[in-house]
């Protein structure tokens, strides 16, 4: 029942999403952008809820959700700029110049 309610309900929210999302940061990044604000989020904690005191749990964390950071922001530079150079056209190319000065 619970898998049949959240596949309903994950269904209509992404036919809600429009099909022309390209600008929106969020959905072309999710794996980035969520370890990204887990990091800040455990950071946050570490030094306002615990008073700075970095425990053994505290720590393994920050390695964990570092080395997901890492690993994204590494995929994101290789997608975007090695694998998707290769499929670009020279209107694409042209276009990204024109609007980058």
């Amino acid at each position: 029942m619970l898998f049949g309610w959240l596949h309903t309900y994950s269904c209509k929210f992404a036919a809600a999403v429009p099909k022309d999302s390209s600008t929106d940061w969020t959905t072309k990044r999710p794996g980035l952008l969520h370890s990204l604000v887990g990091l800040i989020t455990t950071l946050i904690n570490i030094y306002t809820a615990q008073g700075g005191h970095w425990s053994v749990t505290a720590k393994i964390t920050v390695i964990v959700i570092g080395v997901c950071t890492g690993n994204m922001s590494m995929l994101y530079l290789v997608y975007n700029h090695w694998i998707l150079e290769k499929v670009k056209t020279p209107r694409d190319r042209a276009f990204a110049q024109r609007s980058h000065p």
